[in-house]
C-alpha cells in the first residue's frame, strides 16, 4: 500500500499482442464517441452530444421524428433505470436542434406510466 492506503502496481502489467481478425460487420468509419467528467448528469449528456453535433445533427436533419429510449427496468427502483437529468439533458441537445416530432419510449418490467411519474420523465426540469 501506499503512504495514504492506496494500492498500487509493483510491475507494468502485461497484454497479449493484438489478434487481427476480419470485421463481421464491415463498416465505413466509426461512430462518434464523446466523454464528458463534471458532477450535474443533465450537463455532461448536454456537453457529451454538443462534442459530436457535427456528426449527429446532419443525421437528425434526415428524420422525421427523434425517439429517446429511456431505461425503465424496474419502476420503484432508481438504480434500475435511467435517472431524470441525463434524460433531461438529452432533451436540452434535441429541443433547439430539431424541429420534428419527438418521442420517449418504453415498457417496464411492472406499470411503465408508473416508472415515467415516479422518476419524473414527463416534469418540465429547468
Amino acid at each position: 500500500m501506499g503512504p495514504r492506503g492506496e494500492f498500487r502496481l509493483n510491475a507494468q502489467q502485461q497484454y497479449p499482442a493484438a489478434v487481427p481478425a476480419t470485421p463481421i460487420f464491415p463498416y465505413a468509419s466509426r461512430a462518434p464517441v464523446s466523454l464528458v467528467k463534471g458532477d450535474n448528469r443533465r450537463k455532461n449528456v448536454l456537453d457529451a452530444l454538443v462534442a459530436v453535433d457535427r456528426e449527429v445533427r446532419p443525421a437528425m436533419a434526415r428524420k422525421k421524428y427523434v425517439l429517446i429510449k429511456v431505461n425503465n427496468v424496474n419502476t420503484n427502483k432508481q438504480l434500475a433505470a435511467t435517472h431524470w437529468m441525463p434524460f433531461a439533458g438529452i432533451l436540452d441537445y434535441v429541443a433547439p436542434r430539431f424541429q420534428g416530432a419527438g418521442g420517449d419510449r418504453e415498457s417496464s418490467s411492472g406499470d411503465t406510466l408508473e416508472g415515467f411519474d415516479n422518476y419524473k420523465y414527463c416534469r418540465s426540469h429547468s
